[in-house]
C-alpha cells in the first residue's frame, strides 16, 4: 500500500491503511504519518555498507571512502550531494586487482581510508596510472579533491 500512487512512497509510521495503533479502533480516515527517518535510513545504510561512503562534513563538503563492507564485487552508484553528483564505481572483480573509479564534484574532499584497502606490504594503490609512495599508504587516510579518479589496488 506504502507504494500506491495516491500516497507518497515513505514508510508510515502505521503499517495499515485504515486505523491507528494509538486507539486501537478502525475508521476511514487516515490517521498515519510518514517516517521520514525510515525513508531515510535505507539509502544511509546502502551508502555506507554497499558502497563505503560516509559524510564526514555538514552537506558532505568531505566524505570518507572505505572499501565496501559487502561480498557484492562490482557495483556503481551516484549519489546526489549539495556540490553534486559523487559517482563511484567498485570493480573487486578484476583478474588486474581491484578497481574504484570515483568522479567527485567541485567543492566536495574524499578521504580515503587507507586502512580499509588493506595494502600488502611492499604493494601500494594507483591513482590515475601513478603509484602512491609506501610511506603514503602506512598513513590512515588520502585526500583526493573534485576530479575524476582511477584507483587499483
Amino acid at each position: 500500500h506504502m507504494l500506491a500512487p495516491q500516497y507518497n512512497g515513505t514508510l508510515w509510521e502505521e503499517w495499515w491503511l485504515e486505523g491507528t495503533g494509538r486507539s486501537g479502533k478502525l475508521d476511514n480516515r487516515i490517521t498515519r504519518s510518514d517516517a521520514q527517518t525510515e525513508s531515510a535510513f535505507m539509502p544511509a545504510l546502502f551508502a555506507e555498507f554497499l558502497l563505503g561512503v560516509q559524510p564526514s562534513m555538514p552537506g558532505m563538503k568531505e566524505v570518507i571512502i572505505e572499501v565496501p563492507k559487502t561480498n557484492i564485487k562490482k557495483i556503481t552508484s551516484v549519489i546526489p550531494s549539495p556540490w553534486g553528483i559523487l559517482e563511484l564505481n567498485w570493480n573487486r572483480a578484476n583478474s588486474k586487482g581491484k578497481i574504484l573509479q570515483l568522479e567527485i564534484p567541485v567543492g566536495m574532499k574524499a578521504k580515503l581510508d587507507l586502512t580499509s584497502f588493506k595494502i600488502p606490504l611492499g604493494e601500494t594503490i594507483k591513482i590515475n596510472g601513478k603509484k602512491l609512495p609506501q610511506e603514503t599508504t602506512k598513513k590512515s587516510f588520502y585526500s583526493l579533491s573534485s576530479g575524476k579518479w582511477e584507483l587499483v589496488f
